[in-house]
């Protein structure tokens, strides 16, 4: 069937779903087709569209159906989805095989409960961080590496990212519906709909523990058993130590008419100097008050703690600094 025919065929189906005033539209179907009628952004009350396996590339028609709740582009070379973004009624919008490679749109559509990112070119889903509705989210053979943006979407039921770039997978242990057993179906022995799915990921191809848990057959059990292993989990190459910090920089105290004072010549800048002598204070008078706490069992060193909180417990203006630090 030719690309004409095909074009010819879905102006007759438009024309016919709106005479019916019809809700849902596929042109699924229709292989050859490559462009759009024009004629379908006049299906406002459409609240269901299928466009999958097509050769459509340009879907600006449908960007006026706001009363759309269904999407799905599955399967077409759709590389541009900039026309979706007003449709904020959207709940399930699958790009499944498309050619997307950015996201940005979808960012404001926070109905979506369900979104199949699944065999696209996307590497990037920070615009997924606001979608916390999302109850299933479908990243399965993508190079999506950095997953820190699911972290939020607290109302997921169902993850999938298999065979994807996703390595550090720490960001999932708040997620904590995916690991309740109500949240998984079970259709026989082995398969499951819902929960955890994260087999051959760069995860699981890097730890044999988290390919060992990727095989667990029930979804919400494996999930349990990722998030237990994740609590104590390192990256390899990296170590539980906390960075250490840079050293200080020398500072030249000396004293100016009977008053300790850092050097004017200090390599640090005059702000940073203001700003370290005020932390000083402060941790002076919070020391201090530690101090004097401890009347009963360190007598001397309460009372000397307490002349010291009564020495700096004044402007920072007006403190006799030389008089502290012999204190």
């Amino acid at each position: 069937m030719s690309a004409k025919s095909d074009f010819e065929k879905a102006q007759k189906w438009i024309a016919k779903a709106k005479a019916d005033g019809a809700t849902e539209l596929s042109l699924s179907g229709l292989k050859d087709l490559a462009e759009l009628p024009g004629e379908i952004g006049g299906l406002t009350a459409l609240t269901r569209l299928d466009l999958f396996d097509l050769k459509v590339t340009n879907i600006t028609p449908i960007a006026g159906l706001r009363a759309l709740t269904v999407l799905t582009l599955w399967n077409t070379q759709v590389t541009d989805i900039t026309p979706i973004a007003a449709l904020t009624a959207l709940t399930s919008l699958i790009l499944l095989g498309t050619q997307v490679t950015d996201i940005t749109p979808i960012a404001g559509l926070t109905a979506l409960t369900s979104l199949d990112l699944s065999y696209t070119q996307v590497t990037n889903i920070t615009p997924i961080a606001g979608l916390t509705a999302l109850t299933w989210l479908n990243l399965s053979h993508t190079q999506v590496a950095d997953i820190t943006h699911i972290a939020g979407l607290t109302a997921l039921t169902r993850l999938d990212f298999d065979n994807s770039a996703a390595f550090d997978l720490r960001p999932l242990r708040g997620l904590g519906l995916l690991a309740a057993a109500p949240n998984v179906t079970k259709i026989d022995e082995n398969r499951y709909i819902g929960g955890l799915r994260f087999a051959n990921c760069a995860a699981a191809k890097a730890d044999p523990r988290i390919a060992e848990i990727a095989a667990i057959p029930n979804p919400a059990i494996r999930a349990r058993e990722l998030f237990a292993y994740l609590e104590n989990w390192v990256p390899p190459g990296q170590t539980n130590l906390p960075p250490k910090p840079e050293p200080a920089p020398t500072l030249i105290a000396i004293i100016d008419d009977d008053q300790l004072e850092l050097a004017p010549d200090t390599p640090t800048a005059a702000e940073a100097t203001e700003h370290l002598k005020r932390v000083l204070h402060d941790r002076l008078l919070e020391k201090s008050q530690d101090l004097a706490r401890f009347s009963n069992e360190f007598p001397k060193a309460a009372a000397k703690g307490k002349l010291l909180g009564e020495l700096a417990n004044k402007p920072f203006e007006d403190l006799d600094l030389f008089l502290i630090h012999l204190e």
